[in-house]
């Protein structure tokens, strides 16, 4: 159970930087998903009882990065559009995107790669960062 607390929210976070622009993450919808994750968060660490602080604390800590991911995407595309007049480009391999064979046509900016290679970076290590400082 613990392996599946600290797993969802990394799966959470790479489905949702890969297909933002889905109709699965418009809207209300993406708010739902974060906001049931917490509520489910809060009920399991209420009913649970830990002896162990630190482990406690990973867990507390994986049900909020789904939040955190998702606000730094939606700041990153409200500041985009502020800057590009667009949403950014996910400037990753296999993202649908960016055309690898025509790389003269992607007609991505440096603001879309800072974006993008943090946004990957904070999927890979969000779930993760806590442990650094505990």
């Amino acid at each position: 159970m613990k392996f599946l607390i600290i797993i969802l929210p990394f799966i959470y976070n790479y489905i949702y930087l890969f297909y933002r622009k889905s109709n699965l993450f418009k809207g209300y919808k993406k708010w739902f998903v974060v906001f049931t994750y917490l509520a489910i968060g809060a009920i399991y660490n209420s009913q649970i009882s830990h002896t162990n602080n630190s482990e406690r604390l990973i867990q507390i800590w994986s049900f909020f990065t789904p939040l955190i991911f998702t606000l730094y995407i939606s700041l990153c595309t409200f500041i985009s559009k502020q800057i590009n007049n667009r949403d950014f480009k996910l400037h990753l391999r296999y993202s649908n995107e960016i055309d690898y064979l025509n790389p003269k046509k992607a007609n991505s900016k440096t603001a879309d790669k800072i974006i993008s290679y943090t946004a990957i970076f904070l999927v890979l290590f969000l779930p993760f960062l806590i442990t650094i400082f505990f």
